[in-house]
């Protein structure tokens, strides 16, 4: 639990942001809020101990943003990182491509134990027989039996398609198990759900996320499209070489946008979180039911080794035990900047935190850790120190 004069310092800034903060925010430059100096100085420390040039974070409590706040640059000119600097999310775009499917399924346009053949005819892989069985429900889990290795050949040839070609693409890929099975992550998934809401929907994915999801919300600064992103101001991307950033021109995505295209800012994440907060709502608009967003978070089987040790996949997001509590969240990773987003079950604190390459290949940072170290200072104050990168980093394709 909090401790009590963070608790005070937390309801003192609520009562002088009211409703309007959440679609206000802070000022980048603006000084920290009471009872958020030592996730800033913690923050600081990260990047000055990490090289990392620039990134935001976002705090949410009982749906109203709490701290809002930009650090560094966001791109080798000195431009300011801001709240308001467009990024790409990585695969945090997965939930709303998970959001997008409830909300059909809620309007019954989609039947989530339906075969996906109901919505894609000459929807294949390899084997005949499992086609007809992987159902939409299997693809929001990740229980297809689609790998990741398989993902990054398909992403490759993927490209910058449309999502039709994308999928279609899936017909000479193999699963590693039946249908249902097991957990296995890949971007397949969601990218297949994306062509899902298509057909469902009857308009294209962009289209729908813009006008059901992103508008609701006020996501005005949110885009699919990396050519808008950068008439907004979009983060250059960096990698590290020899331990130093190094400006990165992150490639853009076609039909992957649905696994990890979106392009987002804090201040708009920020908004995101609060929606799940509210149960679905945000400031008067019913975007899922309760019992909708339940059904997100529910977990699957606990997994018992890797960076995702004892906690399951919901749709879209993990659930389970993380930085010391019960929480829902979910990393992204680019070629050349990381996004985390996180639940936190005590109190259900929102917290979203993104900038260029904080990788987990690098020791000590990353986009678990990163949020993990803050979830410490707010806990109990005693954060997880990072170590400058060591090692040079060859670009790659990779995104999860």
């Amino acid at each position: 639990m909090q401790s009590t004069s963070h608790q005070r310092a937390g309801k003192g800034l609520r009562t002088r942001l009211g409703r309007r903060g959440a679609a206000a925010g802070l000022p980048a430059g603006e000084a920290p809020a009471p009872g958020f100096t030592a996730i800033d100085a913690y923050i600081r420390r990260q990047m000055k101990d990490a090289r990392i040039p620039g990134l935001a974070v976002g705090i949410v409590r009982d749906g109203h943003l709490v701290h809002l706040r930009g650090f560094g640059r966001a791109d080798d000119s000195g431009r300011a990182f801001t709240p308001q600097t467009p990024l790409f999310i990585g695969s945090n775009s997965k939930s709303f491509t998970a959001l997008a499917v409830m909300q059909l399924a809620e309007a019954g346009k989609v039947d989530l134990d339906a075969p996906v053949q109901r919505y894609l005819p000459w929807f294949r892989v390899a084997d005949p027989e499992a086609s007809a069985q992987i159902t939409v429900r299997h693809l929001l889990n990740q229980t297809s039996g689609l790998t990741e290795g398989a993902d990054r050949r398909a992403t490759l040839a993927a490209g910058m398609h449309p999502l039709e070609p994308a999928v279609r693409a899936l017909a000479t890929t193999g699963l590693a198990r039946p249908p249902g099975a097991a957990f296995e992550y890949s971007n397949l998934n969601y990218t297949t759900l994306g062509l899902v809401v298509e057909m469902a929907a009857g308009e294209p994915f962009d289209a729908y996320l813009k006008r059901h999801i992103f508008e609701p919300l006020n996501m005005h600064h949110t885009y699919t499209a990396i050519e808008d992103a950068r008439r907004d101001g979009l983060a250059s991307g960096y990698r590290y070489w020899f331990g130093f950033p190094v400006a990165f021109d992150t490639p853009g995505h076609g039909g992957t946008v649905p696994a990890g295209g979106i392009i987002s800012t804090a201040e708009d994440m920020s908004r995101y979180l609060a929606m799940y907060q509210g149960g679905g709502r945000y400031r008067g608009q019913v975007v899922l039911s309760p019992a909708g967003i339940g059904q997100m978070m529910q977990p699957g089987p606990p997994q018992k080794r890797g960076a995702f040790a004892g906690a399951g996949y919901g749709m879209g997001w993990f659930t389970g035990p993380w930085g010391g509590v019960d929480a829902s969240y979910h990393p992204g990773d680019e070629p050349g900047a990381h996004a985390g987003m996180a639940l936190f079950k005590v109190n259900w604190k929102g917290l979203f935190l993104y900038g260029p390459d904080m990788s987990c290949a690098l020791a000590g940072i990353g986009g678990l850790s990163a949020l993990t170290g803050i979830l410490r200072v707010i806990k109990t104050r005693q954060p997880v120190h990072s170590r400058p990168p060591t090692r040079q980093i060859p670009p790659t394709t990779r995104r999860r």
